[in-house]
């Protein structure tokens, strides 16, 4: 049985896939760890990080920064997860609308022999 798309629209159909993914994945990692890179220096976990940054003592730690580092985070994984459910709804329209379309090629070919 024939297949729908040959290997050379495979290949460059999971290369366009690929470069979107490791784009959404890159910009959610970014968000990601600029969320948790606030929560982290608010809380002094850090490696070589200080106590007291300039010049502020720091005895406890403000949990109104900690908490928009954490929601920061949060938005950061939420765009990687919708990315990646984008993703599967992108492979799922576009095998319907390649299926559809060939449907419609072979009626078509049915009807005019």
């Amino acid at each position: 049985m024939p297949t729908l798309v040959g290997p050379l629209g495979g290949i460059k159909y999971g290369f366009k896939l690929l470069g979107y993914v490791v784009v959404v994945v890159i910009i959610g990692g970014v968000i990601t760890g600029i969320g948790l890179g606030i929560s982290a220096t608010e809380l002094s976990l850090l490696i070589g990080s200080e106590p007291a940054l300039a010049g502020m003592s720091q005895d406890s730690p403000d949990l109104g920064v900690v908490l928009l580092g954490a929601g920061i985070s949060v938005t950061g994984v939420s765009v990687t997860f919708a990315g990646i459910l984008g993703t599967l709804y992108k492979v799922i329209a576009d095998a319907v609308y390649t299926a559809r379309l060939n449907a419609r090629e072979t009626a078509l070919s049915d009807e005019s022999s």
